[in-house]
């Protein structure tokens, strides 16, 4: 751990948070110092523990407040994003000591779509990200789809770049995998679909991309025409420049 000298003694510099990739310059914001703080004290917590004594430990302890609940879920929501290897171990944990329908663990997520720096977000943690929003949307936590949405305005238009396209990659495959969950949600389909339409013209030199965001967009206008039409001029706008791409004209 780095540390810093005051009046000849050493004081240890908190753990940088492993979510975004920051120069040391950087500096992270509170909550994102808040996770790694928590995840600290459940490593602690549930260290020599066997699953059944650190599940007993878990439940206990979340019952005690719920200051004491958030800090676990900050804990798991930030193991599950930076250590995909125990992802799924800290999902589990996550289902014991929910008491809040996940919310709180949502509104973490939401922090993280929205951040200003979204761009530096390290890609293992785009991919938890992605990964845990389709593992809650499996157990209907509600609130899935704001966080789907900021998500949607953090993808770049224009931008070609390796990060952001593995971002449409995950964009398109969560949508493809929870298909059902998004056809049920007209704002989010609406934009979605506009989403889709614009990204479609900036990869032509991404063919397979290109192929999956229009299969995806061409769906959800013939299924869900009538929440496409929410957004107005824009979608007519929309289909007009894309018209030219195959997939579009056959509509």
């Amino acid at each position: 751990m780095a540390e810093i000298q005051t009046g000849g003694t050493h004081s240890p510099l908190p753990p940088q948070p492993q979510l975004f990739q920051l120069e040391p310059i950087d500096v992270a914001e509170p909550w994102q110092h808040e996770l790694v703080e928590c995840f600290i004290s459940f490593s602690t917590l549930s260290a020599g523990k066997s699953q059944t004594e650190l599940h007993e430990t878990l439940q206990q302890k979340a019952s005690e407040s719920m200051h004491s609940h958030g800090e676990l879920v900050n804990a798991l929501v930030y193991g599950i994003l930076t250590v995909p290897a125990e992802g799924n171990t800290y999902l589990r944990h996550l289902n014991i000591v929910s008491r809040d329908g996940f919310a709180h663990a949502i509104s973490r997520l939401k922090l993280l779509a929205t951040a200003h720096r979204f761009a530096r977000v390290r890609p293992e943690v785009r991919s938890q990200l992605f990964w845990l929003l389709s593992e809650l949307v499996k157990v209907s936590a509600h609130g899935v789809d704001q966080v789907v949405l900021a998500l949607t305005r953090q993808v770049r238009s224009g931008d070609v770049t390796q990060g952001n396209v593995k971002l449409c990659w995950l964009m398109v495959r969560f949508a493809q995998a929870n298909y059902a969950w998004l056809s049920t949600l007209p704002v989010l389909v609406a934009t979605m679909v506009y989403m889709l339409g614009r990204l479609a013209l900036d990869h032509s030199r991404i063919p397979d991309l290109r192929a999956a965001e229009c299969e995806l967009a061409t769906r959800l206008l013939r299924e869900r025409f009538h929440e496409c039409c929410m957004i107005g001029r824009d979608l007519v706008r929309m289909l007009q420049d894309v018209a030219r791409i195959p997939e579009f004209h056959d509509l």
